[in-house]
């Protein structure tokens, strides 16, 4: 099965919300959303230019309900999506209008190849 969508989700939530949330409790929630949802995904952490960001990668279908879901629960005003097959990202989320459209330039992750080898998983 192929890597269909990729995520970048931030860890440091949004001053949209009282109640901020440790970089943990933001892992942990995607890990019970996702796994909750039996989608398989693997995550590695990175460092954007602005925040400690989650790179989701994921097989198989997620549905758009289940992306906003993940941007509301992780206190996120959105989420980058990006689509491998369709080869173009949007964002997702409550206030995705205030961070414009999606952009290539700022996604993490797309180099895949790399990623899994360095870690000793067996790219087909």
């Amino acid at each position: 099965m192929k890597i269909t969508k990729i995520l970048n989700i931030g860890l440091d939530t949004t001053t949209r919300h009282k109640n901020k949330l440790t970089n943990a409790q933001v892992l942990a929630r995607i890990k019970n959303a996702l796994n909750n949802a039996y989608i398989d995904y693997y995550i590695k952490l990175a460092d954007s230019t602005t925040e400690k960001t989650a790179i989701v990668y994921v097989w198989g279908n997620i549905s758009n309900n289940l992306l906003a879901f993940l941007s509301m629960i992780c206190k996120q005003d959105c989420i980058a999506v990006y689509d491998t097959k369709e080869k173009q990202g949007k964002l997702i989320g409550t206030h995705k209008h205030l961070w414009g459209s999606f952009e290539l330039q700022y996604f993490l992750g797309l180099n895949i190849k790399t990623t899994f080898l360095n870690r000793g998983i067996k790219w087909k």
